[in-house]
C-alpha cells in the first residue's frame, strides 16, 4: 500500500498526453486516478464515475475498490488535475497487516511518514496536527498538515503502516474561474431562495477568496441580520451567517 502513496508526488504530471480544449472524458478521469493509484484498470471493481460540482468547478467523482481497499477521487474535469483523493484500507487488509508485532512509534516519526509520503519535506509543512487514538488493533495516529496548496490526511498505525491517506486541492490552486459574473438578479434570487421569502436592505459587494471571487451579501430578514459568501461565478453558497438585528 505505501507504493500506492508515494506516487503522490507526481500530481502536476497526471493529465500529460491528454487534450484539455474542453472537458475531459469520464474513461479520462478514471485512468488518471487508477494511474494515481498505481493500479490497473483490470484490478479494479465496482467502479463509479460522475460529473458534479465543487465550489462551482465541474468535477468527476470516481470510486472504486481494489484487493487494499476503497479510493475515491475527484478529477478536475478541466485539466484532469486530481482535487482530493481518499483511499480506505479494507478490514482484512488491516488484519493481516496487525497479526505481525508492532513496535512503537511517535508523533514525530508518524508526522515524517505522512509529510514523506506526499512527497514533501517538513520545510514544505505550514500547519500540522499529529493525535494518538486507541483502536481494536491497539492504536494509530490521525496525523493532518498543509503545504499552503493540499490539505493531507493520515492514519498511521503504530508499526509506520498507511492505514487511510488523502488530500484536497485548496480553493487557490484551482485555476481561473469562468469570466462570467452572476446578476443582482440572481444574487437576490439565491438569497431569498436561501432564507425561504423575500429579504430587506440587500446589500453586496465583490471580495476574494484564496484568489477566488466571491460576492459578500448583506440582506435582513424577520428581525434577523444575514451575511451569505457566494462564488460570483456561479453563485454557489459557501457560508452564511446570522445575528439578531440591534433595536
Amino acid at each position: 500500500m505505501n507504493r500506492k502513496l508515494f506516487l503522490i508526488g507526481i500530481i502536476p504530471l497526471f493529465a500529460s498526453g491528454l487534450s484539455f480544449a474542453s472537458l475531459i472524458e469520464a474513461s479520462d478521469a478514471g485512468r488518471i486516478a487508477f494511474g494515481h493509484a498505481g493500479t490497473d484498470a483490470s484490478d479494479v471493481r465496482g467502479l463509479e464515475t460522475r460529473l458534479g460540482r465543487k465550489a462551482g468547478y465541474p468535477v468527476y467523482e470516481v470510486e472504486f475498490r481494489t484487493s487494499e481497499g476503497k479510493y475515491e477521487y475527484e478529477v478536475l474535469a478541466q485539466d484532469g488535475r486530481i482535487v482530493s483523493f481518499e483511499f480506505d484500507m479494507d478490514d482484512d487488509a488491516l488484519m493481516s497487516l496487525y497479526g505481525q508485532s508492532v513496535s512503537g512509534l511517535d508523533k514525530t516519526s508518524a508526522l515524517l511518514i505522512a509529510v514523506e509520503s506526499a512527497g514533501l519535506g517538513m520545510d514544505d509543512v505550514v500547519s500540522r496536527k499529529v493525535e494518538y487514538e486507541k483502536d481494536r488493533n491497539g492504536g494509530h495516529y490521525d496525523v493532518e498538515f498543509s503545504d499552503g496548496t493540499y490539505k493531507w490526511d493520515f492514519e498511521i498505525g503504530a508499526d509506520g503502516k498507511i492505514l487511510e491517506g488523502g488530500y484536497e486541492l485548496k480553493s487557490k490552486g484551482l485555476p481561473s474561474m469562468s469570466s462570467r459574473t452572476i446578476s443582482r438578479t440572481d444574487v437576490e434570487r439565491i438569497v431569498t431562495d436561501l432564507l425561504g421569502g423575500p429579504v430587506s436592505d440587500l446589500s453586496f459587494h465583490s471580495d476574494y477568496d484564496d484568489g477566488h471571487r466571491v460576492f459578500k451579501v448583506h440582506a435582513n430578514k424577520d428581525g434577523l441580520a444575514y451575511e451569505a459568501v457566494l462564488d460570483a461565478s456561479y453563485g454557489t453558497v459557501y457560508s452564511l451567517d446570522w445575528e439578531a438585528v440591534a433595536m
